[in-house]
C-alpha cells in the first residue's frame, strides 16, 4: 500500500520514507510537497500557539487541510492518490499542553472545507469526500518535536553529525516526548558562544539565530536547541554544523525504531499513536513487533469519536 506523508520539515521531507518503510516493509511511503518541483514542503501550524478551534484557524492549518482532501482524490504531478494519508507535524513547545486544542483545530479545519464542498457540488459527491477523510486521513503529532526522537538512539546522533565521544547529557531513563537536559554549559550559554552572529545585519541575525539563544521556551526542554549546541561552530552564521534538511534527514532514515518502541509504558505515547494506525491502516503490524501499550488519547485510533472527521480525531 502507499501512505501519503505530508509533512512540514526538512528532516522529515528528507528522512521519512526510509524510515516508515523500514518500520513497515514493502509498503511506501512517498512525501506529498507543496511544491514537487523545488520539493518545498508545507508550512507547519504549530510553530505559534493554536488557537481554539471555535477562533479563526490558521491559514497554514487551512492551506493543509484543503491539500490532505485533494490528495485523497485526485491525480496530483501524474501521481495516484494513496491509499491512506498521514499529516505529520511537530507539536513544538508553544503548543506543549495543548494537544487537543491542535488536533481539534485541525479536524475543524477539514470539516470546514467539507462544508465549503457542498456549496459547489452535489451532496452524492460531497459525501465521497466525506467517507474518505474518515476512512483515509490521520493527523498525528511528533512532542515535542523531531528531533526528540534521536536523543533516543545514540546511532541516530551520530548519523546527525554528533562525534561519538561527545558529552551528551540526557537521562535515557527518561521519556523523550518529556525531553529535558541538564547541560550546564548549554543552559548558560550566552549571544558570546556566536560571536559571528553579531555581525550579521540585523534581518540576517533574526533568521540565522539558534534556537538555544531563543527567549520563548525553557532553552534545557528544546532537543533541536540542544543538538544545534552539540555540534556549535561559532564562526558559523548559524553557529552550528547541524543542518535539518540533510542531518536530520539522515539521522532520522537510520535511526533505530526499537529504541522507541522498547520504551517504558507511559513513554513515547504521540509516538505509539503514530505507529499503531498506521499497522491498522496496512493491516499489519511493524517490524518492531505490535504496539501494545498505552497510545496518546488525543491522536489514538482506538480513541476517536463516533461522530470523528477524520480517521482518528
Amino acid at each position: 500500500m502507499r501512505v501519503g506523508m505530508l509533512v512540514t520539515g526538512g528532516t522529515e521531507a528528507t528522512g521519512i520514507t526510509r524510515a516508515l518503510e523500514r518500520l513497515f516493509p514493502g509498503h511506501e511511503f512517498p512525501v506529498i510537497y507543496e511544491n514537487r518541483r523545488d520539493r518545498r514542503t508545507f508550512h507547519g501550524f504549530t510553530s505559534n500557539r493554536v488557537p481554539p478551534p471555535q477562533a479563526r484557524a490558521p491559514t497554514s492549518v487551512e492551506s493543509i487541510a484543503k491539500a490532505a482532501v485533494a490528495h485523497l482524490f485526485l491525480n496530483i504531478n501524474g501521481d495516484q492518490p494513496p491509499d491512506f494519508l498521514v499529516v505529520l507535524d511537530d507539536l513544538e513547545l508553544c503548543n506543549v499542553g495543548n494537544e487537543r486544542g491542535v488536533a481539534d483545530t485541525f479536524s475543524a479545519a477539514v470539516g470546514a472545507h467539507l462544508d465549503e464542498l457542498k456549496t459547489d457540488n452535489s451532496m452524492k459527491f460531497v459525501k465521497r469526500y466525506e467517507d474518505a477523510v474518515r476512512d483515509r486521513l490521520s493527523l498525528h503529532l511528533v512532542k515535542p518535536m523531531i528531533e526528540a526522537w534521536f536523543f533516543a538512539d545514540p546511532k541516530a546522533l551520530e548519523a546527525a553529525g554528533v562525534p561519538q565521544n561527545a558529552p551528551v547529557v540526557v537521562d535515557q531513563n527518561q521519556d523523550p516526548e518529556c525531553f529535558c537536559t541538564t547541560d550546564a554549559d548549554y543552559r548558560n550559554a550566552t549571544d558570546a558562544s556566536c560571536p559571528c552572529l553579531n555581525e550579521l545585519p540585523k534581518a540576517r541575525r533574526r533568521t540565522q539565530k539558534p534556537k538555544w539563544l531563543g527567549t520563548e521556551f525553557k532553552r534545557e526542554t528544546h532537543p533541536k536547541g540542544y543538538l544545534q549546541w552539540l555540534l556549535l561552530a561559532p564562526n558559523k552564521e548559524s553557529c552550528t554544523r547541524y543542518h535539518e534538511t540533510r542531518d536530520g534527514g539522515r539521522a532520522l532514515a537510520c535511526l533505530d525504531w526499537s529504541r522507541l518502541s522498547d520504551r517504558p509504558d507511559g513513554h513515547v505515547l504521540f509516538f505509539r499513536s503514530l505507529v499503531a494506525d498506521l499497522a491498522d491502516a496496512l493491516g499489519e503490524a511493524p517490524s518492531t513487533g505490535p504496539v501494545k501499550l498505552k497510545e496518546a488519547d488525543v491522536t489514538s485510533l482506538s480513541q476517536r469519536p463516533k461522530d470523528h472527521v477524520i480517521r482518528n480525531l
